[in-house]
């Protein structure tokens, strides 16, 4: 029967739509057979059932004077129900399309020299996430209106499918002007010699599988800035039918990563691309099983990925529909811009928690190739001092200095071996700072990386005090002395960038080693850039700050001390006056794993110390060290309090 005809080329029409934008699917849609009505009433029993591609599903029932077919297809989103409805409108000399005004999207289809009701019914109509086609024939001998029949059916259907479709989405002109660009891509007419009369052309579709291992955000992102647009072409019988699907995607990687899933079918064998030497990078495939009537290519160009699919019947052989496929992609690579081709392979699916492990091992691997470079440039000083025996004391005008050498090694080793916990305090602290920063965490991420920020600080100030102990005397609690504005001012900051800085460099890595997250695509479209990119600017960048931020801390520390008034005010104790030539103050010593480094030094390379600042250590414990600063040089310093004094007057100044 011709009607029977035109509803298979109908129904192949939605089955091949499903095909070409199998989409990400964001909610699981139920198969056609999960929802597909099984009692009719009127005495209709079923007859037979044939499942289709995609979880279709034709379901057939018949009495003593009437057949009625029911065939559902299940529809992700996107293209959505709404926009593989468009298939229908085509223009057909072999049948009209009349609305139904009482449901929500549904058309009859009527075949030319026939009248809608006269022992015929085809409706299609669309639930929300299905799309049906129901048709009914009758003989004379029937008491049913096969119109009244039909729509009562679909009413049903719809009840159990869920619903009616969603609202409408209204796009704003940027999207719609990029959906034309699409369309414009597409081939305007199929190639001559296969008999291809009818076309559509639907919007809306993405064809980036779910198999590359995206997440679900990523999903959205891509719905939201992808534009897609597919044109289908069929002969008269239905037998043969061919189309062409183009997807823009927001950058290349998403474009080459569709190629790649589509040269891993599921569904489907690669096959030779020979005769397509003129295309570059165009996979070519054979559908298999349910599929096994179809023939496929896929390549790209920049970020424009194309999808070309023939579907042929029976009586159709397969060297015609490939050279469809073959005739289609070369008709459609020619109208597209130039650019790369090659696909790309998203890594493997990794649970955010492994993301967070791999941002802790790359914190780790920081601070410890970090101390591992400042131990060897320490161990370079030591070994210049090497068979260098202690000098004995030095005369001083003739007179021997009431002074002895006192070797240091052994509390330096002690020293050493202490603070080995201290590191691995503070690293395990930074470790959860930086994780809660670099994990997308929002305003939760910030709250514990201040609160593992306050234990780090607390765990090195109370470790510096059993250093302390360890060295001398036991030193009294510190007064607490207001540090200088300036100080303060550049502390902060210095402690921003440090945040900043280590945390955007962990990203930045995170971003190079593990699939695109939804945060990385929101930096690369405000930024303008490709997410990759922005792995590699947020790495490099995130460490140039973090430099700035721990040479800033440093200095931060340094005007952050008091001179020798507002000290020798403070505390009471008896104070330790540090001469030395000016020239001393460069003189470098070895540094060691202690808690004199602070927390926010973790990752510092220096190898050694100014020797003021080791000597100015050792004997805080006993009583404040004070000094006399350098002409021309700031009151900046680590070591001890100074104050600038005059040449004329500097000698009685010390001497009092």
């Amino acid at each position: 029967m011709r009607a029977g005809r035109l509803a298979a080329t109908l129904c192949g029409a939605v089955l091949f739509g499903s095909v070409i934008a199998p989409g990400l699917a964001v909610l699981a849609v139920p198969p056609a057979g999960d929802v597909l009505l099984s009692d009719v009433g009127s005495g209709f029993t079923v007859v037979g059932e044939k499942p289709g591609s995609l979880d279709s599903l034709t379901r057939s029932f018949a009495n003593e004077h009437a057949r009625l077919d029911l065939q559902g297809f299940a529809i992700t989103d996107p293209p959505g129900v709404r926009s593989l409805f468009q298939v229908f409108f085509a223009d057909n000399p072999d049948f009209t399309v009349s609305a139904e005004p009482s449901l929500e999207l549904a058309s009859w289809f009527v075949p030319t020299g026939m009248t809608l009701g006269d022992g015929f019914a085809s409706l299609i109509f669309a639930a929300r996430d299905h799309i049906f086609i129901f048709t009914l024939t009758t003989d004379g001998a029937s008491n049913l209106d096969p119109v009244s029949f039909v729509l009562d059916l679909a009413g049903r259907q719809i009840a159990a499918a869920g619903g009616p479709p969603a609202p409408a989405t209204v796009r704003g002109s940027e999207q719609t002007e990029a959906d034309k660009a699409v369309v414009a891509m597409l081939p305007t007419d199929a190639p001559a010699g296969y008999g291809l009369t009818t076309s559509a052309t639907v919007t809306g579709i993405d064809e980036l599988r779910g198999t590359t291992d995206v997440q679900k955000e990523v999903v959205d992102f891509l719905h939201q800035h992808a534009s897609s647009a597919a044109r289908i072409w069929s002969d008269d019988t239905g037998q043969l039918r061919g189309a062409v699907s183009v997807t823009r995607y927001p950058y290349d990687i998403f474009a080459a990563a569709s190629l790649n899933a589509a040269a891993h079918p599921k569904n489907a064998d690669v096959t030779s691309t020979d005769a397509l030497r003129d295309v570059p990078d165009v996979v070519a495939y054979t559908g298999r099983g349910e599929a096994a009537d179809q023939i496929g290519t896929a390549f790209r160009r920049g970020d424009v990925s194309v999808l070309v699919l023939v579907s042929h019947a029976d009586g159709v052989p397969a060297e015609r529909a490939a050279a469809l496929a073959a005739d289609l992609t070369r008709l459609t690579a020619s109208g597209l811009p130039s650019g790369g081709t090659g696909a790309y392979e998203f890594p493997s699916a990794r649970s955010k928690l492994f993301g967070l492990a791999l941002s802790a091992a790359l914190v780790t691997a920081a601070a410890g190739g970090s101390m591992a470079i400042a131990r060897l440039r320490a161990r370079r000083v030591r070994r210049g001092w090497a068979g260098g025996a202690l000098p004995p004391p030095v005369p001083l005008d003739g007179r021997v200095s009431p002074g002895t050498a006192i070797s240091l090694d052994h509390d330096a080793t002690r020293l050493r071996h202490h603070g080995a916990v201290v590191t691995g305090g503070q690293m395990a602290t930074v470790n959860v700072c930086i994780v809660a920063l670099a994990g997308d965490f929002a305003w939760r991420g910030a709250a514990v990386a201040a609160l593992a920020l306050v234990a780090g600080l607390l765990l090195t100030h109370w470790w510096q005090r059993r250093e302390l102990n360890l060295l001398g005397a036991t030193a009294p609690p510190r007064q607490f002395v207001f540090p200088r504005p300036a100080g303060m001012l550049v502390g902060l900051l210095s402690l921003v960038l440090l945040g900043l800085g280590v945390g955007f460099a962990v990203k930045g890595l995170r971003y190079l080693v593990l699939p695109p997250t939804l945060a990385q695509l929101k930096w690369s479209d405000l930024l303008g850039i490709a997410p990759r990119t922005v792995g590699i600017v947020f790495g490099i960048g995130g460490f140039l700050v973090a430099v700035v931020g721990g040479g800033l801390f440093r200095i931060a520390r340094a005007l952050s001390r008091s001179g020798t008034k507002r000290v020798l005010a403070v505390d009471h104790r008896k104070a330790a006056l540090y001469l030395r030539s000016f020239e001393d103050d460069s003189l470098p010593l070895p540094t060691i794993a202690s808690a004199r480094r602070p927390l926010l030094e973790l990752f510092s390379l220096r190898g050694t110390d100014p020797f003021e600042e080791s000597v100015a250590w050792e004997l805080n414990s006993y009583g404040p060290v004070v000094a006399v600063g350098r002409p021309g040089r700031s009151l900046a310093t680590l070591g001890a309090a100074r104050e600038h004094l005059s040449d004329e007057t500097w000698r009685e100044q010390v001497a009092s």
